[in-house]
């Protein structure tokens, strides 16, 4: 007989718990803490994964993204990938014309080893279908 009354307990406790347990989550979830935190992980986690990388220049390599513009020097690069094993870039010469564009093809074996696009010569790092990654070599200085 005192067995009954025990598992009843213990039934009403389990219930209990398993009411609880959503309860306090929603009330966790609602609150400007967790909002907060949220928040941060969300922006962390965004630049993380790189959603906001772009083209770009360094001082030494010049990072570009596929059909996206970049200037170096006096000239504009837009790399147009990956074409029957070719690179393809439009090069855009701003002194001469910057709206008339001019389709360079050049193949992975002759980039590794340094090609010239407008008066800068270029070596290739790395490359794929979104990305193009080139060493500058050499630029053309004016005196």
């Amino acid at each position: 007989m005192s067995a009954q009354p025990n598992r009843k307990l213990s039934a009403t406790l389990l219930l209990l718990l398993i009411l609880a347990i959503p309860f306090m989550l929603m009330y966790y979830l609602s609150t400007d803490f967790y909002k907060r935190r949220a928040e941060q992980w969300q922006t962390s986690t965004t630049s993380v994964m790189g959603s906001t990388q772009k083209s770009r220049v360094n001082t030494d390599q010049v990072i570009l993204k596929k059909d996206e513009m970049i200037d170096v020097g006096k000239t504009r690069l837009v790399y147009r990938g990956i074409e029957n094993r070719m690179i393809q870039i439009d090069l855009y010469l701003l002194d001469l014309d910057p709206k008339e564009s001019f389709r360079l093809k050049f193949s992975k074996k002759q980039a590794k080893k340094e090609i010239s696009i407008g008066d800068d010569k270029y070596r290739l790092l790395s490359m794929n279908d979104r990305f193009l990654n080139l060493k500058i070599v050499s630029q053309f200085r004016t005196p």
